[in-house]
């Protein structure tokens, strides 16, 4: 006791201060509790779906789908198939319309509805592409079609390497191949699909006949051996025959060289740089997607646009050791001379340059190539592109193209390599 002030016990003291703190003892009891209890919960619902996903599903035939696979094509028809939206050959199956799939009947699951809708586009899709049929008026006609290409085709028989491939195999081989192709060219060009205005269709036949009338109706020019349509609804045709193109290879070649000048064509604006002073662009990057078959032997054998031209003396094949031989003599045609060419008045010995200057940019600048591109299709005059593009002069490009080429290209001529069947690009 002290006078004047009244001080609890020493024990009491230490009641209160218990007290005191029972509530936040509670508190973090009731949160330990609710913590507990919901990390249970959600063990329990994880074990729920483990064991949902080991359940073993109601229907054994369609595993739960809704759909069992029609059993009038063959096995391996989806891994043949993988990329394409629709195939004629399937559509005309009359029990699934291409789909490849039919409800299952032993199960409630209904996807009828669903089927029936796909059946009924493919179908729509079938008619419109029959109108080829039509005109051409010849037989085994096929046509398939992916996210970026249309492709029509009747070769009966092509031999890839050791494996040899029939009409239906054949067309989907060269859809991928053509899929692949366009990939590529979307990287090149930091191009999306939304910066494509239509697909590109390619037409592939067996016969001379058949592509000089698909080249008038469909190109609207004259050829009997390949043509192309340029520009918002690219088309390209071509005949596969030994006395045209030797190998399967060299086909493959040519089909990937001009899908090229048809994407290109089309990216953005629907315009061809070929014949806005944009010859070199459009005829180099075809040529880049040439040379990137080395199991081919690694060589350029088609030739731009004048068909007729092609018995002149000039060589293909490799061409880095002409180029850096005559950038070395100083017989190189200036870039600035040759940047304001359209394609049909590009020499033979300037396709070779046009390439090399394609494949500079690409190697050196790669994220700078379509922006390139994009300005020429946009008509600018030739130094405005560089300029905004390169940051250089015309001159200057052709200064620094010129040691690329000194750098990187052998001076020793390199013969053809043995072509292979490979793997494909």
């Amino acid at each position: 006791m002290t006078i004047g002030n009244h001080t609890q016990p020493v024990e009491a003291q230490r009641m209160d201060t218990l007290r005191s703190k029972i509530p936040r003892l509670v508190i973090l009891l009731i949160i330990l509790a609710v913590g507990i209890s919901s990390l249970s919960v959600l063990s329990s619902r994880a074990i729920g779906r483990d064991d949902d996903s080991k359940k073993k599903p109601n229907c054994r035939y369609c595993k739960d789908q809704g759909w069992t696979p029609c059993k009038r094509h063959p096995k391996g028809i989806h891994e043949m198939e993988s990329g394409a939206i629709r195939c004629s050959e399937n559509i005309r199956c009359k029990k699934c319309r291409g789909t490849l799939k039919l409800s299952c009947t032993r199960c409630d699951i209904n996807i009828s509805e669903q089927l029936a809708e796909e059946r009924e586009a493919n179908l729509k899709w079938l008619l419109e592409m029959n109108r080829i049929d039509e005109i051409m008026k010849t037989r085994n006609i096929m046509h398939c079609e992916s996210a970026h290409i249309k492709l029509t085709y009747n070769i009966p028989r092509i031999s890839v390497g050791k494996q040899g491939f029939k009409t239906h195999g054949g067309m989907h081989l060269y859809l991928r191949r053509m899929e692949e192709c366009y990939e590529q060219v979307c990287k090149d060009l930091g191009a999306t699909d939304k910066d494509f205005l239509a697909k590109t269709h390619v037409m592939m036949w067996e016969r001379e006949a058949e592509v000089v009338r698909s080249a008038s109706v469909f190109c609207r020019q004259k050829s009997n051996t390949k043509s192309y349509l340029l520009g918002a609804a690219p088309i390209f045709t071509i005949y596969y025959n030994k006395g045209f193109l030797h190998e399967e290879y060299e086909l493959h070649q040519a089909v990937v060289h001009n899908v090229v000048h048809c994407l290109l064509s089309n990216v953005w604006d629907g315009i061809w740089p070929g014949n806005i002073r944009g010859g070199w662009l459009d005829a180099g990057f075809a040529h880049h997607y040439e040379l990137q078959f080395k199991q081919y032997g690694g060589g350029v054998r088609n030739y731009c646009y004048r068909e007729g031209d092609t018995s002149v003396s000039f060589k293909f094949g490799r061409w880095e050791s002409s180029v850096r031989r005559a950038v070395d003599k100083g017989k190189a045609p200036s870039f600035l001379g040759l940047s304001t060419k359209n394609i049909d008045m590009l020499e033979p010995q300037d396709h070779m340059f046009s390439w090399s200057y394609v494949d500079f940019i690409l190697k050196t600048y790669p994220d700078r190539f379509g922006q390139v591109a994009r300005l020429i299709k946009q008509q600018k005059p030739i130094a405005e592109v560089m300029k905004k593009s390169l940051d250089m002069t015309p001159f200057q490009f052709e200064a620094k193209w010129k040691e690329y080429v000194q750098s990187k290209y052998s001076p020793k001529e390199q013969p053809w390599g043995k072509p292979t069947g490979g793997k494909r690009r």
